[in-house]
């Protein structure tokens, strides 16, 4: 299905997942290419958070996705809101309509390719693997 705008896509190695509530977020690491301080480039690893509401989803995650895989996944941009202390914060949120392992950190485990949607997904050659885990 293709998506004129509010959607995202992002491939990356697994930092960390958070439960709130029943609700997962996955703390995706990508790298990037950026500038040091000298004006040299190099590779900075940048952070996303991604919500997971399917419960489809979540069991797949909590069975087979680990710190350091590379994962893919696709989806909604949503913006919310919250009150706490009486005070109301804006938020923004990746939200997941797909999600797969691309590689396991390791090369263990199951699957190696495949996704929580039902669609397979082909291993990328040639990963750069510098993001620190």
């Amino acid at each position: 299905m293709a998506y004129d705008k509010n959607h995202f896509e992002l491939i990356g190695r697994v930092a960390d997942v958070k439960t709130f509530g029943e609700v997962p977020k996955v703390r995706i690491a990508a790298n990037l290419p950026s500038r040091d301080g000298n004006g040299e480039w190099g590779k900075r690893a940048y952070f996303n958070n991604v919500t997971v509401f399917r419960p489809a989803t979540r069991s797949y995650i909590d069975k087979y996705v680990a710190v350091g895989d590379l994962v893919g996944c696709a989806g909604r941009i949503q913006e919310g809101s919250y009150e706490k202390n009486g005070e109301k914060h804006y938020t923004t949120d990746l939200v997941t309509t797909q999600f797969g392992i691309v590689a396991k950190k390791n090369g263990a485990g199951e699957p190696t390719n495949g996704s929580a949607d039902g669609a397979n997904s082909e291993p990328t050659p040639d990963l750069d693997d510098d993001i620190p885990f």
